[in-house]
Order: C-alpha cells, then sequence, then structure tokens
C-alpha cells in the first residue's frame, strides 16, 4: 500500500511539473527570438527601382531684344535604377541603429514654353514650344535609421526602419533656350534649349521594411521596400529658385550577411 501511494504521488508531481517545464521553455524561446538571433551586424547590399519624385516647373525671365522672355519648363519624371547599401547595429531586444545609403540616376524630358518679344514691336511676344530631353537626374541618399526586427518564423524575419535622411539631388536645368526665325519675324521656332547643371541637399525622411530569407545563419537573400522624400530648393540664373521634391518609393532585391 505504501508503494502505490509513493507511486501516485511522484505520478501527481511529474503531471503538475510537465506544464511548468513546458512554460519555462516556451519563454525562453520568445526571449530568444525577441533579439537579433544572436546576431550584431546586419550588412545589406541590394540593387532595384527607384520611382521618380513628382516632377516641378521652373519659371525663368531671359532679356531678348530689350524685354522679358518668360521661359516655363514642366520637368517631368521617370524610374531609376538603384543602388542600395545598408549597415545595422543590434542595441537591445529587437531595436537596433543602422544607416542606408542610396544611389539612383535617370533621365527626364522637360516641356519648354516661352514668350519671344519681337525684334521690331514691343508688347508682340511670339509663342514657341518645344522638349529638353535626356536631362540628367541623380539622387543620393543618406538614410539614418532606427531598426526593429520581427522574426516570422526560423527562416523568415522582417526589419523595420525609419528615420531622418539628407538628400543631394544633381538636375539638369534649362537656363535659355535657342529658337529660329524669319522676316517678317511675326513667329519664332524652338530650337534646342541650354542646359545648367546644379546640385543641392536637403534634409526628408525614409521609412521602409526589409523582409530576409535566410539561407544559413550568416547568409540571406533580402527584399527591400523604402519610401524617401525631401524637398531640395535649386539655383537657377534669371529665376527664383527651383523647388523640386527628391526621393521616392525603392524596391530591390540582394544580399544580407549577418554576423
Amino acid at each position: 500500500m505504501r508503494l502505490r501511494v509513493s507511486v501516485l504521488v511522484l505520478a501527481l508531481a511529474g503531471a503538475l511539473s510537465g506544464p511548468a517545464w513546458a512554460q519555462g521553455t516556451a519563454t525562453s524561446t520568445s526571449a530568444g527570438a525577441a533579439d537579433w538571433g544572436g546576431q550584431n551586424i546586419r550588412l545589406g547590399v541590394s540593387a532595384g527601382l527607384q520611382a521618380g519624385a513628382p516632377g516641378f516647373t521652373q519659371s525663368s525671365i531671359l532679356q531678348i531684344y530689350a524685354e522679358d522672355a518668360p521661359i516655363t519648363v514642366d520637368y517631368g519624371h521617370k524610374s531609376a535604377l538603384l543602388v542600395d547599401g545598408s549597415l545595422g547595429f543590434h542595441l537591445k531586444g529587437r531595436f537596433g541603429l543602422g544607416v542606408a545609403v542610396s544611389y539612383a540616376r535617370s533621365k527626364v524630358d522637360g516641356q519648354v514654353h516661352g514668350e519671344i518679344p519681337h525684334p521690331f514691336y514691343f508688347n508682340q511676344p511670339r509663342a514657341i514650344d518645344g522638349t529638353a530631353s535626356g536631362l540628367q537626374q541623380t539622387v543620393l541618399g543618406t538614410h539614418i535609421q532606427a531598426l526593429y526586427l520581427w522574426p516570422v518564423n526560423d527562416k523568415f524575419d522582417i526589419m523595420f526602419s525609419g528615420g531622418p535622411s539628407l538628400i543631394m539631388l544633381q538636375q539638369d536645368l534649362v537656363s535659355n533656350v535657342n529658337f529660329s526665325e524669319t522676316y517678317p519675324y511675326d513667329t519664332a521656332t524652338y530650337e534646342s534649349a541650354q542646359l545648367a547643371r546644379t546640385r543641392r541637399t536637403g534634409i526628408g525622411f525614409n521609412a521602409g521594411a526589409d523582409l530576409t530569407y535566410h539561407f544559413t545563419q550568416m547568409l540571406g537573400l533580402g527584399v527591400l521596400v523604402r519610401y524617401t522624400r525631401a524637398t531640395i530648393s535649386l539655383p537657377i540664373a534669371g529665376a527664383s529658385n527651383v523647388s523640386a521634391r527628391a526621393g521616392g518609393a525603392q524596391a530591390g532585391v540582394g544580399l544580407r550577411v549577418l554576423f
């Protein structure tokens, strides 16, 4: 009888301790998943596309035949090839701090409209219209990021990021126009545009996410989605500064290395 009672007591103790042991294991696993999987540094290299920022308008006043000649240029937008590199450092738990550098370059067109004064008569402007093609646009962004890692499972995780950005925009602007005219000079025809390359830097923001599939503990394939934006004032002779928006939606795929 005493032997049976002892066996029953041991069995009941084991049954009660089983859930507590399982709970302790689950808590430990959850805590382990909350950090960066034992890694402290994440290095990423991606290639993809950056959607063009909305176009902008330039208004200039030229002097032709001793009169004002208003010139307006509407700059379009176009997607650009993107190269991106990122570096992240683990701080505590799921949080980290990082920096990313993105480079995008494209060529856009500008729709030119001008009012050209008459060589013989005052206040009789002649309209010209044309396209300035192949205007180079380069966007270089440096993005400071607060990081938050969300482990989806053993193979996938998502790194959310956001913070301020320093964005440099280099843009070809129309500085003058070439036109043709013949006697009696009642009309003028647009021929081409003279360009001036200008560059300025502005402060904006970035927000994004990076989904990583882990091949091994150190290597993975990442898919980057990010949005950046800054408003930049570009100087041009004969006009007030041109306000342009730089950045846009970014998407890329590349290698992820974890240390």
